[in-house]
């Protein structure tokens, strides 16, 4: 049948010897290849066999170029994923310690500076210097005052930029009026605009206190509050 190759292994034997000799050399083994058309035998020391005759050829194994290109986009997309994710967490960290840092300065302002301009004998704010200045007997306030004497506190801004995160901080210092000592000043909230603190007495006993606080990281947009107190002393006569 045409086209139809059958090949075989076989071994070529010497004829029996005539007169002492082979009357056909020995050969090696050769390829037979029978077709429709004849035989033909190729000897060849060195000839290879059509296929291997242990076995079929063992299957390729490993990845396509296909399945390594599916597996890194897969990986791409996940990375991508996992990197804004990541992003995402550490603007809103950010962002809730920034509203912190605010919140803590308004309890601040409605708890002891309100309290402080409601007590005190004497109010004065110095715009020049961006100073709030309140006097007030000591009511366990301080230590290093002795009962009933007059303390004096000044708040005013830091004379510099905490960090570029923080802003200003609001410092408050503190002395008796009795003593010689001198005042140091100490940082109480931070979060504060560059010149974010003012005060102003609108009417008689009544005073308005303005905060400018940072609303993001960079310091370029801010958050204006304004506070109301009345002092207790002029708001009886």
């Amino acid at each position: 049948m045409p086209g139809v190759v059958l090949a075989v292994w076989s071994a070529i034997t010497p004829s029996p010897f005539v007169g002492g000799r082979s009357a056909t050399p020995p050969v090696s083994k050769g390829l037979h290849l029978f077709t429709s058309f004849g035989c033909q035998s190729y000897r060849s020391a060195q000839v290879m066999p059509l296929w291997d005759w242990q076995g079929p050829a063992p299957r390729q194994s490993g990845f396509t170029l296909v399945e390594l290109m599916v597996a890194l986009a897969v990986g791409l997309i996940i990375l991508l994923g996992a990197g804004q994710l990541l992003l995402m967490s550490f603007q809103t960290f950010r962002q809730i310690e920034l509203m912190s840092n605010k919140q803590a300065a308004l309890t601040f302002a409605t708890e002891t500076l309100v309290r402080d301009i409601r007590r005190s004998d004497t109010i004065a704010f110095n715009s020049g210097k961006g100073e709030l200045k309140v006097e007030f007997p000591n009511n366990g306030d301080t230590s290093a005052c002795s009962a009933r004497a007059q303390v004096e506190r000044i708040y005013r801004l830091s004379s510099r930029m905490v960090s570029a995160k923080e802003g200003w901080s609001l410092d408050m210092g503190q002395r008796c009026l009795s003593g010689t000592g001198g005042m140091s000043f100490e940082p109480l909230v931070t979060s504060f605009m560059e010149g974010g603190f003012s005060a102003e007495e609108v009417i008689d006993g009544v005073w308005v206190i303005r905060f400018w606080l940072m609303a993001n990281r960079d310091g370029s947009l801010m958050d204006e509050f304004e506070f109301r107190a009345v002092n207790r002393n002029q708001a009886v006569k």
